[in-house]
């Protein structure tokens, strides 16, 4: 039995020798309390620990608080908080907060403060790094092969507010399916996922379709809705994939994501989630995909060895007994395709062609969708009609038609559409003519001689035409301007649009007439890319407005006629918003049929052509009072 002296000593020992030093060096150390929810995912938790930015003494803590804003969706405050790392720290101050300045300059809207800072990062920091790593006007240029074809832009309308994301087509069964995120006061959906600090989203089944005007789902049985729930494939006997995360923390108390077989076990006589056998206390890995022949997968994974936060990899697979597919060979796709930051939602095009979202790469808004040829290892940007200032991702393609969900529509995630053929996609990675020497003695060499002459030629007369018109009638100058930014190519006006600066004359900028089918507000297709020129410069030129003006054929009522006008001015302005331009910038007149171009009053004979030439709608740029 030992003695109470001895136990005692023993105490005064162990406070001494253990505790007291123990707790004077814990004096010197800031305290980490953020780090540690971010740790956990828990940013609003993180959010709360500080009262004052100014009451954080480590510049860990300042990144975790920078982190916990950004992931909860306020990205000023998160900017600032990087800012002011800079400042209070700037001996610590990274090239990877650097990085995260760009990422959420680039979130807030400026473009240009953004690319300086990739710039800087590149030229000093990471020169030969994948961090955004196509920083060229040429690797802009590349998507104008995807720009330049008939995109057919479609905006899926859903019956129940909130946000919806992420389409996934079975195509045994002939069904849609969607998440949903709803935005509700009590309930268990009002509960927070651990993996984004978002309302849990739920996975709804179509039961109008996806091509209908106003889109109505429900829930499907058996998911969990208690936690990250996420599907990514339905393979050919109708198994779904999913993306959840496991029940228990791991070692470092993470709850890590986990790709699952979701399916019906007639045993257990209910749905049962089988794991894929990964790495699932180490690692997390999402959105498992497959290509046609369910040979070859692709997923999302943060495992060691990769470029950054999320990493996009290839896999063989291989079909055990049990229909359960089996990742074998997982291959990283590099740093073509891989950045420093996420690279996310991967699916096949083909067999060798690939479609997924980025942050890190150089694009036109915060997260871009891209293309990606694996057996040239080449990269495209999807181009302005996919792609907004604002967020674009979980690319999905079915049929010729790409689906993604973008949040230009008043921050809120919304399913679009563009129509788009393989062919296409294929086309716009074969070697731009403009970029090869060609040798004129080899025989089979392509002929770029005549389509560079014809534009050159085109050009040229446009020039002359304009020479002409300033000599004899100066006052028609501006106007035959306009005329010429109409004219060029798409990729010519698109370069135009994008030298606009303070010092640019708006009547310099002119757009075509739309055309509308009869009876209907809506808009031929074709004349989508013109709103979104017109979007993109107004963008440009806050002080510059368009003036909509629409109009009617002669048959129906004047006031039908009028009220049809009206509605078809608004629909186009409301388009306009949609794509991010501001209310004040527009003004929506319809004139119903007071303004005929021909002869087709009531009662005149015309043919459906003449009518039609009527049914139109003006885009007028003008300087805003």
């Amino acid at each position: 039995m030992i003695k109470p002296e001895y136990i005692f000593l023993w105490i005064l020992f162990h406070l001494g020798a253990v505790e007291l030093p123990r707790a004077i060096s814990k004096r010197g150390q800031p305290k980490t309390v953020a780090t540690e929810y971010v740790t956990k995912m828990q940013y609003a938790e993180a959010i709360k620990a500080y009262k004052n930015i100014d009451k954080v003494k480590s510049d860990v803590e300042m990144r975790s608080l920078a982190k916990a804003f950004a992931q909860l969706g306020y990205n000023d405050t998160a900017l600032r908080i990087i800012e002011k790392i800079g400042v209070k720290f700037p001996d610590k101050y990274s090239a990877e907060d650097r990085l995260n300045l760009a990422l959420l300059s680039r979130r807030n809207g400026n473009i240009d403060q953004s690319d300086a800072v990739i710039n800087e990062i590149k030229m000093a920091d990471y020169a030969s790094v994948a961090v955004l790593n196509e920083f060229s006007a040429d690797f802009l240029r590349k998507s104008y092969a995807l720009e330049e074809s008939e995109l057919n832009l479609r905006y899926h309308q859903f019956k129940k507010q909130g946000q919806q994301f992420l389409p996934v087509w079975d195509k045994i069964n002939q069904k849609w399916y969607y998440h949903e995120r709803p935005y509700v006061s009590s309930g268990l959906l009002n509960s927070v996922s651990l993996a984004d600090d978002k309302p849990f989203s739920k996975i709804m089944e179509s039961i109008s379709g996806m091509d209908t005007a106003e889109i109505e789902g429900k829930i499907i049985p058996n998911q969990y809705l208690n936690r990250y729930f996420e599907l990514s494939y339905i393979d050919s006997a109708g198994n779904f994939y999913v993306t959840t995360n496991h029940g228990l923390v791991s070692d470092n108390d993470r709850y890590l994501l986990d790709i699952f077989q979701f399916k019906y076990d007639t045993k257990l006589g209910k749905y049962a989630l089988t794991p894929l056998s990964l790495d699932k206390w180490l690692f997390n890995y999402s959105s498992f995909v497959m290509n046609e022949s369910q040979t070859r997968a692709l997923y999302c994974s943060d495992m060691d060895g990769g470029f950054g936060s999320a990493d996009i990899y290839i896999a063989d697979i291989v079909w055990d007994e049990k229909g359960k597919p089996i990742i074998t060979n997982p291959y990283n796709l590099g740093d073509v395709v891989n950045t420093l930051l996420p690279d996310n939602d991967p699916y096949f095009v083909t067999d060798d062609i690939m479609v997924f979202s980025s942050e890190g790469h150089i694009g036109i808004g915060g997260q871009d969708i891209f293309f990606y040829q694996i057996s040239t290892n080449s990269l495209i940007n999807g181009g302005r009609f996919i792609n907004t200032r604002f967020n674009e991702y979980a690319p999905r393609y079915y049929n010729g038609r790409l689906y993604f969900t973008s949040d230009r529509s008043m921050n809120q995630a919304r399913i679009f559409s563009v129509e788009i053929s393989q062919e296409k996609i294929e086309s716009a990675f074969l070697p731009n003519p403009a970029d090869q020497v060609f040798d004129s003695t080899v025989s089979d060499a392509v002929d770029t001689t005549s389509i560079v002459a014809e534009q050159k030629e085109k050009l040229k007369n446009i020039e002359n035409y304009i020479e002409f018109i300033t000599t004899v009638n100066p006052e028609k100058l501006n106007y035959v301007k306009g005329v010429q930014f109409v004219m060029l190519s798409d990729s010519l006006r698109y370069s135009k649009i994008e030298e606009i600066n303070e010092n640019s004359d708006y009547r310099d900028f002119s757009f075509l007439t739309l055309m509308h089918p009869s009876g209907d507000i809506v808009l031929h297709s074709e004349y989508e890319k013109e709103l979104l020129y017109l979007s993109e410069v107004l963008q440009k030129r806050k002080d510059w407005m368009v003036e909509i003006r629409s109009h009617t054929d002669s048959r129906g009522t004047e006031k039908v006629n009028k009220k049809l006008s009206q509605s078809r001015a608004d629909f186009i302005a409301n388009y306009l918003k949609l794509l991010g331009v501001k209310s004040e910038q527009i003004t929506a007149i319809g004139l119903g049929e007071t303004l005929l171009l021909n002869h087709c009053i009531d009662g005149a004979p015309c043919t459906e052509d003449e009518h039609a030439s009527n049914r139109r709608t003006e885009l007028i740029l003008k300087k805003r009072l």
